[in-house]
């Protein structure tokens, strides 16, 4: 037993041994591997920094963008519609007739020929007969692909501006990086910008919406002897969808109800955002909204804030614009009479006495063949809308699909013209006007 006990305790000892050196070995390994709490809150404070000069970028360039993307727009946007040169139509049965001019305010006589002081090309726009889900027209057409079409360039033109210059600010934070001891590699200085706009519409629900987003990815290489290397990419994308289904058509004002939903994401963490109102502008534009003289607008051009805003919650706010109309149309009657002058005879006053310019090749109901062919007739136009959000400072702007629609029944039950021709503003060409409204 006594030349026993040397052996035990000799291996006991080498086993004692063993399991320190695996013990020991294994924590080293595990503490190399392993960045230390202070090292990865310092990698943390640089992508901060990153973050915050991607957003501090954004909101300086704000103003910039905006401008660059309107300019652009209106560069490369021109509406089918087009004015024509003056027309004159016949009327054998007008002797007698009497019409109110509202700008005037007094009655006068109807005459047998009316010069149209304004005619826009008719033909480009008309639809046979009631047309709800099957309307179309090459100028509707026309004007929404150049629409969707400079939205786009208008896209790319501020993707291009915010890549650049937030390079060059990144690349100036590298300088003062160095100067704390990091080396922030330039050909590892890796900026990208995407400004993704989609605006499509809902021939079920009659209405239109506009997706948009903008991204910006930036990755650096840094080096720092006490921590070593490491490459970091940090992104952050703001957007949102805005949905418009119907306008309302009131005495004082043509109102757009639009839901705005907003987001933003930081590297992967999305969240909502709320808009604010008193930053959030619609602009729209159209030849046709030039013609509707009882509308306050800028030769068929405004920009408004919303008049009434109501926030749902989950980034969803509820926002209402106004187009104004002059307190002398305020008689509801006036403004229908307007769009059937303006519109539908182009301009002619005497509001029962002539039929639509069915086709302005052949404009005189002397044409009888023409005329009784064409006596219902549907008519598309785009409004075009730009509408800018503004997020974390900076002002998203994308286009917003309007549709005015208007349909004409020159034989009416009534023998009324005025009274029987339904318009008003959709989201899609394709919508069904609402129930009772047309005869």
């Amino acid at each position: 037993m006594r030349g026993e006990m040397p052996v035990v305790v000799a291996l006991a000892l080498v086993l004692s041994l063993i399991v320190a050196t695996i013990y020991y070995s294994t924590s080293t390994l595990n503490y190399v591997s392993t960045p230390s709490g202070s090292e990865q809150a310092a990698w943390g404070v640089i992508g901060d920094e990153i973050d915050s000069i991607i957003l501090s970028t954004l909101a300086r360039l704000s103003s910039n963008a905006s401008s660059l993307f309107t300019s652009t727009f209106w560069g490369n946007y021109a509406e089918y519609f087009s004015y024509q040169s003056s027309l004159v139509r016949f009327n054998s049965s007008a002797k007698y007739e009497w019409y109110y001019d509202p700008v005037s305010g007094n009655f006068q006589r109807c005459p047998t020929s009316m010069r149209w002081d304004v005619v826009y090309n008719y033909d480009d726009y008309v639809c046979y007969g009631l047309c709800e889900s099957n309307y179309t027209s090459r100028g509707f057409n026309q004007s929404f692909a150049r629409f969707y079409n400079a939205v786009n360039l208008s896209a790319q033109s501020v993707s291009t501006l915010l890549a650049s210059s937030l390079y060059n600010t990144v690349r100036n934070w590298a300088g003062l990086m160095n100067t704390l001891g990091y080396t922030v590699y330039p050909s590892g200085v890796i900026v990208n910008a995407s400004y993704a706009t989609t605006i499509a519409s809902n021939i079920t629900t009659g209405s239109s919406y506009s997706r948009v987003a903008l991204r910006v990815n930036v990755t650096v290489d840094v080096y720092n002897p006490y921590l070593g290397y490491k490459r970091i990419t940090r992104w952050v994308e703001i957007g949102y969808t805005a949905v418009f289904q119907q306008g309302y058509w009131k005495y004082d004002g043509l109102y757009l109800p639009v839901y705005v939903t907003a987001y933003a994401n930081f590297n992967g963490v999305p969240s909502s955002y709320i808009v604010n109102p008193n930053t959030t502008r619609l602009t729209v534009y159209s030849g046709s909204l030039a013609l509707l003289n009882f509308t306050q607008t800028n030769k068929g051009n405004i920009t408004m804030t919303p008049v009434a805003a109501y926030y749902y919650g989950n980034g969803t706010t509820y926002l209402v614009f106004r187009i104004p109309i002059s307190p002398s149309y305020y008689w509801p009657w006036l403004q229908e009479v307007a769009v059937w002058r303006y519109l539908v005879l182009s301009s002619a006053y005497c509001d029962d006495s002539y039929p639509p310019p069915y086709s302005l090749s052949l404009p005189d109901p002397k044409q009888p063949a023409l005329d009784m062919l064409r006596r219902k007739v549907t008519v598309a136009f785009l409004w075009a809308g730009l509408l800018g959000v503004e997020i974390y400072g900076f002002n998203l702007l994308t286009g917003l699909k309007l549709v005015f629609k208007f349909y004409v029944n020159t034989n009416p039950p009534s023998y009324d013209w005025v009274d029987s021709i339904p318009f008003d503003l959709f989201g899609d060409e394709r919508a069904s006007f609402p129930p009772g409204t047309v005869v």
